[in-house]
């Protein structure tokens, strides 16, 4: 009896042992397991850690180029108004001196029967025969501009008109007998103001009749020769564009036309700039029909003319 009991106490420590065992081996796969995930956990985390660190070091670096703009932004608006307060001081001279008023009205008295004079020379020699007698194609907004800022035109967007076509009251244009006492002087074309080097954009499919620098018209002291570019669009309607950059400065770049080329409504021509007699960068949009200057807004998408 006492064999067999000793017996069963060994059978039970033996069983004890192996479960014992069993539980070691369990708890060391367990460890095991949780060294392994902790390993990967550091892997990953070294993962993020060095993408982290990649994005940092080229957010430092868009910083830079940021803050490296900002500075070559202001410096750029710093020069634009030191031009435009120098062009607006020599427009003041000549406005305050009634003898170059009058010599200034009648230079550009001048220049406009000069532009009608090309124009109709022009039409009839060169570039007749290649135009139709009427035109009938689309419009399009030279510039256009949204909340944000100035865009290509289209989608309905229109741009800001700083000076209408027609009867005015600023007294650096010449006189016309058909307007009223308070707005005695006439403008020939809408003014669009923006900021220099603001593309352009054909307002119609035509034929380039004229690309650069304006050689008769008058130049203010301190002020650049006009440059501008005109379009023929049939055998008696031409659009005019002034005011464009010449190339003399790295934000008013040169035309982009050739006289001969033809163009399409919308296909890029120039840049806004500030050539010839102004104050500040914008683009002179006139059009010649019939050899007679018209409001070119009543072609222009949801474009209207003034009542005058």
């Amino acid at each position: 009896t006492d064999l067999l009991i000793d017996l069963a106490g060994f059978s039970a420590l033996g069983k004890a042992d192996v479960s014992l065992a069993d539980g070691i081996s369990r708890d060391a796969a367990r460890l095991a397991a949780i060294e392994e995930q902790v390993r990967q956990n550091r892997s990953e985390t070294e993962k993020f850690r060095r993408a982290a660190a990649a994005q940092k070091a080229a957010l430092d670096a868009q910083v830079k180029l940021l803050e490296a703009a900002k500075v070559k932004l202001a410096q750029a608006i710093a020069a634009q108004k030191k031009a435009i307060s120098a062009q607006k001081a020599a427009m003041d001279r000549v406005l305050n001196d009634k003898a170059k008023l009058a010599a200034a009205v009648a230079a550009l008295k001048a220049e406009e029967a000069q532009v009608r004079s090309i124009v109709d020379r022009l039409l009839k020699q060169q570039f007749g025969s290649s135009l139709p007698v009427l035109y009938q194609g689309g419009w399009t907004w030279p510039i256009a501009r949204t909340a944000a800022g100035f865009v290509k035109p289209g989608n309905g967007y229109r741009p800001y008109v700083s000076q209408k076509y027609g009867c005015v009251s600023w007294k650096i244009y010449p006189r016309n007998a058909s307007c009223p006492n308070s707005a005695p002087y006439f403008h020939n074309g809408v003014d669009i103001s923006a900021p220099a080097g603001t593309p352009i954009y054909a307002a119609a499919t035509g034929k380039v009749m004229i690309a650069g620098t304006c050689s008769y018209c008058a130049v203010w002291r301190g002020m650049r020769p006009l440059a501008w570019v005109w379009i023929a669009h049939s055998k008696s309607m031409v659009s005019i564009y002034g005011h464009i950059g010449d190339g003399s400065r790295t934000s008013e770049p040169r035309w982009r036309v050739n006289a001969g080329d033809y163009v399409s409504a919308g296909q890029l021509i120039a840049f806004v700039g500030s050539t010839g007699n102004v104050t500040g960068p914008h683009l002179h949009l006139s059009l010649l029909s019939g050899g007679k200057y018209v409001c070119i807004q009543q072609y222009l998408p949801a474009g209207s003319c003034p009542a005058n």
